[in-house]
C-alpha cells in the first residue's frame, strides 16, 4: 500500500508541475466532448446519471442546499438572475452548493483523448445571485487518470456578483501522459452553501486540443471570405501558418458545406498550403487547416484548427437570349433586343450594364452581349453582329448570256435595273459598269446601290457549265507492298491525252507506275481540247507493314546459373527472327547466351516479315542476403533458425558456404556454429551466402519470484493494484523492460492476446492470482519469473449503524470474534464493551496475513431507548364491528414500539380498526427490548332487544360496558316521546314503568357520553 501511495505522489507532482492553469492561447480543435445537458420542451430536464453528482436532483425551481436541477431558464427573480442557458435554446445545470465542502457537484469520465497531447478544459459558470452573496461559488477543477492520478487542477477564486446575467468561461490545459486517453473530471465547491449565497449555473463543459497557433490565408488575397461565381475557372491557393510548438507537424486540409456544423477531410490535401478550384455548386464552402503531430494527425481529437476561409459559390446567369435589328435605308442603324429577367442587368461591351434589354442606334460591328444577376455574377459573352451597310428589299433586275461550248466557256450577265452602282461579288466591289462578261461556271450575287450607298438586297445568279468538257476521270489504283516499293494509276476514261500533275504535263498513256508516296492531281483532255472541270485527287501511300506481331511478355527475367539462350526466351509467333536492334541491325542464332539487354523479334507468317517487339531481357545475380554476421542469444530463447534476424526474401538456410544441407527453421542453434543464408528474387536463388556466427549463453541477471498479499479496501472482490511497483523486489535492474503475461507460454511466446497492457492498473480479482513477468535485459536473455498475488477481503464488523440502549441500562457491543486487535474508539481493546451512554462510537480491527495487515473501522450510533407509557387511548365505538382503537404514547417514549391487541400479533401501526364491540387489552412493546405496557379499554354498543320475561336472560337494558364510563347518562322515552326512564354508570331498565309492566314495542334512547358525545337510537321490548 505505502508503495503505490508513494508511486501516486510521485506522479502528481510530475504532472502538476506541467499544468497551465489558464485557457490556451494558441489554437483550438473541434470538441472531443462537448457537454451541454441537453434541451427538451419541458421547462425541467432529466436527473443527471449515476455517479456524476453527489447532489441531490429536484425540479424546483429554486433547488435548496446541496441539491441540483436541470433546466431551460431560471424562475427566481427576487434572488437570481434571469437567465436561459449559455448558448440559448437548451438545458444547464443550476446548483446551490451543499453544506459540505468535500461533495463533487459534477463528475464525468471522458474517453477518447490522445495520449501526449495537449488539450483545453474549460466550462462556463455564472453566479446566479442578484445583489448578495454571503459565501461566493469558488470551484476547484480537477483531471484524474482513470486510477486517481491528478493530471491538473485549477482554482477559479471567488466567482464575485456582476451587475446582470453574466456567463464567464474557466478551464485549464494540460497533457495527457503516454498510454492515457481517458479521464475524469471533478467539480467541488470549497465553499459551504449558504442563505443567500454560492448559487451557480454551469453549461457547456468542452474538452478540445491545444496546440501552437494555427492561420490559413488565401494566397496573394488578404481577404479570408470570398464571393466567386459559379463555374469560375480560376483555381485558389490556400497557405497556412503555423507557430512553433510541433516537433514533427503534419497538416490536413479540410471543407465544411453546412456552415461549419460537420468537417471531412480532403483527400491528399496534406501539405501546408492547398490549391484547388471551387465548387461550380451554389452555397457556401468552409475551408481550414487541421494541425498535429505527425503520429497524431490521423485522429481528429489530436488535432488544432485554423480560423476559417469562406467560398460564397453564387449563381451565375444563364446566356441572354436576343434578336437584332438589322439597319435599313430607312433607319441607318441597329438594335438588339435582349429577353430580360428579375434581377438581372445587361451590357454589349461587358462593362456597362443596363436594367432595359434594348441597345438601339448601332453602328455596325460585332458587339458582346453579357447578362449580369445582382450578385455580381455574369454570363460568358454572345457575339451579336450589326450589318454595316444598310439594305432594302428590293432585289436588281437583270438577264444572262450562257456559255455555248467548252472552247468558249464564260457567259455575261446584265443588270437590267438603272442605278448608282453595280456589284457582281455580294458587295465586295464596286463599278459604274451594268455589265460583267467573262464569267466562268458558277454562282454570281449581284446588288446596285445608290448614291447614298443603300444596296438592295442581292441576288443569285448562276453561269452554267458549257457543253464538251470531259468527266472527273475514273482511275484505279495499285498501293505499294513490301515487294514493289511504287504504285499504279490506271484511268479507265478513253481521252485525247492524260495528265497524272494536275495539267502540268500530258501523256497518251492512260497508265503510269513507279509513283513514289504522294498525291496525284489526274486530269483528261478531248480531242476539242478541252480539260476536265475537277481533278480526281489520288494518294499513293507509303507501305505500311501490316502483317501481325509475334507475342511476348517482356520483361523476362533469368538467373545467372541457367546460361539461357534467345532459344529461351518465351514468345508465340511462326519463323521467329531475333535481331540486336529494332530496324536493321544484325541477325542472331537461337543458341546466343542471353545478356542484361533488349532483343528483336519479328515473325514471317506468309511472304512479308513482320514489324519487330522488343523484349528486354534481365540476368539475374540475386546478391546474398544481408544482416549481422555475428548473433547472440540467451538459453532461454531456446532459439531456432527462425530467430536468427536477417534482412531479405524467401530466405533458406544452410551447413556450409556452398552446396550443404538445407536446414529445417526449428533446428536448434548452437554456440560457437556458423549458419549461411541465401535468398531467392523472382524465382534466382543467390549463389552467395551470407555467413552467421551464433553465440548462446546463460543469464547474467538475478531475478526472484514475488508474492504479495492485498487487502480489498472495498470487499467488493477487486482491486486496482500497479504491477509495475513489484519491479524492484523482482530484480535491482534499472535498464530492464517489464511486460506481464496471464501464462507463462504467453510471456515466453510474447502472446499479445495473454500479455496485460494496463498493468499501472491492473483489476485484481478475490483469491489468488498468479502474473508471468517477463524481464528483458542488456545480456539479451529475457527470463519469466511468477509474480503470486492474493486478494483479501477487508474484516466485516457485525455491528448495526445503530445500537439501542435501554434506559437506566447496560448494552454489550461485541465487534465478532477472529480479528487479530481490536481498537474502540472508548479507548478498549477488548472483543466487546459495556455502554451505558448513547452517542457516537467507533471500533477498528485488524486481521493479519503474514506481513500484510487488514483492518477496518466500523462508526456506530448508540440510542436510548425504553418501555414506552401511554398517554391515552382514543377510541372510535358505538357499531357492531367497524370500531376503532388509536393509541398514543407520551414525549418520554424514546424507543421503536410495535403495537397489540392480544399479546401475541403485533404491528408497526398505533391504529386498530374493525373491531367488534367488547373488551381490549392494548400491548405497547419496545423492538429494543426495553419492556411492554398493557391497558384495558373498553368498546361501547347497545343492545338491540331485551326479554324481561324473569328466565334470567336479557331480563334487563343498559349500555353494554357503560360501567367502564362513570359519567355515562341514558334516557329512555317511548314511542310517543314520553320520558320513561333515567340510567347511570352502573343501572339498568327492567320495561316497567311506576312499576308497572310497559307493552312490548319500540323505545328510543339518548346517551349523553363523558367526552359530551350524544349518541341516539331505538330498541326493542319483547314479552
Amino acid at each position: 500500500m505505502n508503495r503505490i501511495i508513494f508511486y501516486l505522489v510521485v506522479s502528481i507532482l510530475f504532472f502538476v508541475s506541467k499544468l497551465q492553469a489558464q485557457l490556451c492561447t494558441g489554437s483550438l480543435g473541434d470538441p472531443v466532448v462537448k457537454i451541454d445537458f441537453g434541451s427538451g420542451t419541458a421547462t425541467h430536464g432529466s436527473a443527471l446519471g449515476t455517479g456524476i453528482t453527489s447532489y441531490n436532483w429536484t425540479t424546483a425551481d429554486f433547488p435548496g442546499d446541496g441539491s441540483y436541477t436541470v433546466e431551460s431558464r431560471t424562475n427566481s427573480a427576487n434572488v437570481w438572475w434571469t437567465t436561459t442557458d449559455h448558448t440559448g435554446g437548451g438545458y444547464m445545470m443550476v446548483v446551490n452548493a451543499s453544506l459540505s465542502t468535500t461533495d463533487y457537484f459534477y463528475k464525468n469520465t471522458v474517453t477518447g483523448l490522445c495520449p501526449e497531447t495537449t488539450y483545453e478544459f474549460a466550462a462556463w459558470i455564472m453566479n446566479l445571485l442578484r445583489s448578495n452573496d454571503t459565501s461566493p461559488p469558488n470551484i476547484t477543477f480537477t483531471i484524474e487518470s482513470t486510477t486517481g492520478t491528478i493530471l491538473g487542477t485549477y482554482n477559479t477564486g471567488d466567482i464575485a456578483l456582476n451587475s446582470s446575467a453574466v456567463w464567464k468561461q474557466y478551464g485549464l490545459f494540460f497533457t495527457t501522459p503516454t498510454g492515457v486517453s481517458t479521464v475524469v473530471i471533478r467539480m467541488r465547491n470549497n465553499k459551504a452553501g449558504a442563505a443567500p449565497g454560492n448559487d451557480i449555473a454551469l453549461d457547456d463543459i468542452t474538452f478540445r486540443a491545444c496546440g501552437p497557433t494555427v492561420t490559413s490565408t488565401i494566397q496573394n488575397d488578404t481577404n479570408t471570405n470570398l464571393e466567386i461565381c459559379q463555374n469560375d475557372t480560376k483555381s485558389y491557393t490556400l497557405t497556412g501558418t503555423v507557430s512553433s510548438g510541433y516537433s514533427n507537424p503534419a497538416y490536413q486540409w479540410q471543407l465544411s458545406s453546412d456552415n461549419g456544423t460537420t468537417w471531412s477531410d480532403i483527400p491528399g490535401a496534406n501539405a501546408i498550403t492547398y490549391t484547388f478550384l471551387p465548387s461550380s455548386t451554389v452555397g457556401t464552402y468552409l475551408y481550414r487547416m487541421a494541425v498535429a503531430q505527425s503520429t497524431n494527425i490521423s485522429s481528429a481529437s489530436c488535432r488544432v484548427v485554423s480560423n476559417n476561409i469562406s467560398f460564397k459559390v453564387n449563381e451565375s446567369t444563364v446566356a441572354p437570349t436576343f434578336t437584332t435589328v438589322q439597319p435599313t435605308c430607312d433607319v441607318p442603324t441597329g438594335t438588339i433586343n435582349i429577353t430580360v429577367s428579375a434581377n438581372t442587368t445587361y451590357s454589349i461591351d461587358g462593362t456597362n450594364y443596363q436594367v432595359s434589354g434594348i441597345f438601339s442606334g448601332l453602328a455596325g460591328g460585332d458587339y458582346n452581349v453579357t447578362a449580369k444577376l445582382n450578385t455580381g455574377c455574369a454570363s460568358n459573352p454572345i457575339t451579336a453582329h450589326i450589318n454595316s451597310v444598310a439594305t432594302s428589299n428590293a432585289t436588281p433586275a437583270f438577264s444572262v448570256i450562257q456559255p455555248v461550248i467548252c472552247t468558249n466557256p464564260y457567259g455575261t450577265i446584265m443588270i437590267t435595273s438603272l442605278d448608282y452602282e453595280y456589284s457582281f461579288d455580294n458587295g465586295v466591289s464596286w463599278s459604274t459598269s451594268n455589265s460583267k462578261s467573262g464569267l466562268i461556271a458558277g454562282d454570281y450575287l449581284i446588288k446596285t446601290r445608290n448614291s447614298s450607298n443603300c444596296e438592295t438586297t442581292a441576288v443569285s445568279v448562276t453561269i452554267e457549265v458549257p457543253p464538251g468538257y470531259p468527266p472527273t476521270p475514273t482511275v484505279s489504283v495499285t498501293q505499294p507492298d513490301c515487294l514493289i516499293a511504287t504504285g499504279t494509276i490506271t484511268v479507265s476514261d478513253n481521252a485525247a491525252s492524260y495528265s497524272f500533275d494536275n495539267g502540268l504535263s500530258w501523256i497518251t498513256s492512260n497508265s503510269k507506275n513507279n509513283l513514289t508516296p504522294a498525291t496525284y492531281q489526274i486530269l483528261i483532255k478531248n480531242t476539242l481540247g478541252c480539260v476536265s472541270l475537277v481533278a480526281n485527287e489520288v494518294e499513293i501511300k507509303a507501305y505500311i507493314n501490316t502483317e501481325p506481331l509475334p507475342t511476348a511478355i517482356t520483361p523476362q527475367t533469368f538467373c545467372v546459373q541457367q546460361n539461357a539462350t534467345l532459344n529461351n526466351i518465351a514468345i508465340t509467333g511462326t519463323n521467329i527472327k531475333w535481331y540486336d536492334a529494332a530496324v536493321n541491325g544484325n541477325l542472331l542464332t537461337g543458341s546466343a547466351i542471353l545478356q542484361s539487354q533488349t532483343y528483336y523479334a519479328s515473325q514471317t507468317v506468309t511472304i512479308c516479315e513482320s514489324l519487330r517487339i522488343p523484349v528486354t531481357i534481365t540476368i539475374q545475380n540475386t546478391a546474398a542476403p544481408t544482416g549481422t554476421s555475428q548473433q547472440d542469444f540467451c538459453t532461454t530463447q531456446k532459439a531456432t533458425i527462425a530467430s536468427l534476424t536477417i534482412t531479405g526474401t524467401n530466405v533458406i538456410w544452410y551447413d556450409n558456404a556452398t552446396n550443404g544441407n538445407v536446414l529445417p527453421t526449428t533446428t536448434a542453434l548452437a554456440n560457437g556454429v556458423t549458419y549461411y543464408a541465401s535468398q531467392t528474387l523472382n524465382g534466382c536463388e543467390s549463389v552467395s551466402r551470407f555467413p552467421v556466427l551464433v553465440s548462446v549463453v546463460s543469464p547474467s541477471l538475478a531475478v526472484n519470484d514475488v508474492s504479495d498479499i492485498i487487502c480489498d479496501a472495498s470487499n467488493d472482490g477487486a482491486e486496482v493494484i500497479d504491477l509495475t511497483s513489484y519491479n524492484s523486489k523482482i530484480t535491482t535492474c534499472g535498464s530492464c523492460v517489464f511486460t506481464y503475461f496471464t501464462t507463462l507460454a504467453g510471456a515466453e511466446n510474447q502472446t499479445t492476446s495473454e500479455q496485460i497492457s494496463t498493468a499501472a492498473s491492473y483489476n485484481l480479482s478475490q483469491g489468488t492470482t498468479i502474473i508471468y513477468v517477463r524481464i528483458e535485459s542488456n545480456d539479451k536473455c529475457y527470463q519469466v519469473i511468477q509474480l503470486s498475488l492474493t486478494l483479501v477481503g477487508e474484516p466485516v464488523i457485525s455491528i448495526a449503524d445503530t445500537v439501542s440502549l435501554c434506559q437506566n441500562e447496560d448494552v454489550t457491543i461485541n465487534a465478532g470474534s477472529g480479528f487479530d486487535s481490536y481498537l474502540w474508539s472508548t479507548g478498549a481493546n477488548s472483543e466487546s464493551i459495556m455502554v451505558s451512554d448513547a452517542g457516537s462510537y467507533s471500533v477498528t480491527v485488524t486481521q493479519n496475513h503474514g506481513n500484510t495487515i487488514c483492518s477496518s473501522t466500523k462508526n456506530f450510533q448508540v440510542k436510548l431507548s425504553n418501555s414506552a407509557t401511554i398517554l391515552k387511548i382514543d377510541t372510535q365505538d358505538w357499531s357492531d364491528t367497524e370500531n376503532v382503537i388509536v393509541v398514543e404514547l407520551t414525549d418520554s417514549s424514546l424507543g421503536n414500539y410495535e403495537y397489540s391487541i392480544d399479546g401475541i400479533a403485533y404491528q408497526d401501526s398505533n391504529t386498530f380498526s374493525g373491531l367488534e364491540t367488547g373488551d381490549y387489552v392494548i400491548y405497547v412493546r419496545d423492538k429494543n427490548g426495553c419492556g411492554t405496557v398493557h391497558q384495558e379499554v373498553f368498546l361501547l354498543n347497545y343492545p338491540k332487544f331485551f326479554t324481561p320475561n324473569g328466565d334470567g336472560y336479557n331480563d334487563t337494558w343498559k349500555v353494554t360496558f357503560s360501567e367502564t364510563e362513570p359519567t355515562i347518562n341514558t334516557k329512555i322515552f317511548d314511542r310517543y316521546g314520553k320520558f320513561i326512564k333515567e340510567l347511570n354508570a352502573t343501572s339498568a331498565w327492567d320495561g316497567t314503568f311506576n312499576s308497572h309492566e310497559l307493552p312490548a314495542t319500540d323505545y328510543w334512547f339518548v346517551v349523553t357520553r363523558a367526552n359530551g358525545k350524544v349518541y341516539k337510537g331505538h330498541f326493542a321490548m319483547k314479552r
